[in-house]
């Protein structure tokens, strides 16, 4: 991210950090660069149409973006459509800065070059266009297009059932169990696993998505919630199951539910200490396994409803 604040700084774009986006304007061209931390990436689009009497120029310049492509190993994607130019690099640390540059000035003077212009690629027209932020995603468009995008995202959400958080948190429960099942079965190969963190906090949300007929932020907090109580039932689990294994070793007529209550009352300070210490490790490993997940899901949730103009 600190590079895109670099390029900024070069190029004298603006920057808007809570949305990893910069924007500019380069010979009458409104270009949006943003970076996309799961990948890591860039994208870069902006609008253009051909001019009048520019037949051919729109496949020319689809062309020399399929070359801009195939001659830069930092260049993932780049392609013209629907009036609209998109290109995606590869996150190089401190390198992008310098390969932003290169790509933004090698298309833009492509394009200054040839008999094309600036145009908002919604409705195509040859018309000044704005920067908004439309459910998290950052586009260029005039503001006949955003009002229309707009009334069409109002009537989606009027037309959506309210989020039932009874529900959710029915199908969160029911989610947690398949965590819970993973947990018990990594125990009983003798690892404690990120991945069982992740994949707990994952199929509760999940489930309470299913259920609940969407998530919110409510539902978010309470699918986390859920996910680290149901971590702790899956130690408490795995421990009864290793009992009845042992007790039913030597012969005991015992079940996993008699287990179940009789560990409570075994809970000496070793046997205590040893699993305060493997919650912890889990709960750690739960953390940093699933902390790109939720920030992801809760931007999805929080900009849901989001319809604003940024310039």
């Amino acid at each position: 991210m600190k590079w895109l604040k670099n390029f900024c700084g070069l190029r004298g774009y603006t920057l808007d950090k809570s949305r990893q986006l910069a924007y500019g304007n380069e010979s009458g061209f409104a270009v949006l660069i943003q970076y996309q931390a799961e990948q890591p990436q860039y994208r870069i689009t902006f609008g253009v149409r051909e001019a009048e009497g520019g037949v051919g120029a729109a496949e020319r310049l689809s062309e020399h973006l399929n070359a801009l492509a195939a001659g830069n190993t930092f260049v993932d994607f780049a392609s013209y459509k629907e009036n609209l130019v998109t290109i995606t690099l590869t996150g190089k640390a401190k390198k992008d800065p310098e390969n932003l540059g290169t790509v933004v000035d090698d298309v833009i003077g492509y394009c200054n070059g040839q008999p094309l212009e600036p145009c908002c690629h919604f409705c195509g027209e040859n018309v000044p266009v704005g920067v908004y932020s439309v459910r998290g995603q950052c586009l260029s468009m005039c503001p006949g297009c955003f009002e229309d995008l707009h009334n069409n995202l109002v009537a989606i959400q009027n037309g959506k059932k309210p989020v039932n958080l009874s529900a959710g948190i029915v199908g969160a429960l029911l989610g947690s169990l398949i965590g819970v099942a993973v947990w018990v079965i990594i125990y009983k190969l003798g690892y404690i696993a990120g991945i069982t963190g992740f994949i707990m906090t994952v199929c509760c949300v999940k489930g309470f998505e299913k259920l609940g007929g969407g998530l919110n932020r409510a539902g978010l907090w309470a699918s986390l919630l859920i996910a680290i109580v149901m971590l702790a039932v899956g130690e408490y689990a795995a421990l009864c199951l290793d009992l009845y294994s042992a007790l039913s070793g030597y012969g005991y007529e015992i079940t996993v539910f008699e287990c179940a209550r009789a560990l409570p009352a075994m809970m000496d300070g070793e046997l205590m200490t040893s699993v305060i210490g493997e919650l912890a490790m889990g709960y750690v490993f739960m953390a940093v396994a699933s902390i790109s997940y939720i920030k992801q899901v809760n931007r999805a949730v929080s900009v849901e409803k989001e319809a604003v103009r940024l310039a």
